[in-house]
């Protein structure tokens, strides 16, 4: 059986075709399953976490809470480790054995959006730690946008 291949690709703006970011791979897989009934199943790409929001998480958060626990520099990973387990949850196809968390990589940017805000919300109630907005902006502008959003409905 031949692996399922996520292809991307982009929709013309009149919705009628299909453009292929790499048509030669496309191809070639088509090829594979020359005569064969298959499925194709059409999503939009999600955004996964900026690298900015990385940093921010990385550079920001974990250094900030690391030192509030009382860990060291070398300790970070684990401390990024134990919150993405407690924030994120175990994978659901982890082996019984062996359990493992749902990495960040896999996130969108929103869902990292909100693995921020849990953050904030969890040190400051469990350590008594304030952390920074990411963008003090962001706030004020995400709390007008739900605002303008309410009134209209």
């Amino acid at each position: 059986m031949t692996p399922a291949l996520p292809l991307h690709a982009q929709v013309s703006e009149d919705g009628t075709t299909i453009c292929y970011h790499n048509q030669s791979l496309y191809e070639k897989y088509l090829k594979t399953l020359a005569g064969q009934f298959i499925t194709v199943t059409f999503q939009r790409i999600k955004r996964i976490r900026s690298s900015r929001q990385n940093r921010f998480w990385r550079g920001v958060y974990v250094p900030m809470i690391a030192q509030r626990c009382g860990y060291l520099t070398s300790e970070h990973d684990s401390v990024h480790d134990e919150l993405c387990r407690l924030f994120l949850g175990l994978r659901e196809d982890a082996h019984p054995a062996l359990q493992i968390r749902i990495s960040s990589r896999t996130l969108s940017t929103a869902q990292f959006s909100q693995l921020i805000e849990q953050t904030q919300i969890w040190a400051a109630t469990t350590l008594g730690l304030e952390l920074p907005d990411p963008d003090p902006i962001w706030r004020i502008e995400r709390a007008d946008r739900q605002r303008q959003r309410s009134e209209v409905h």
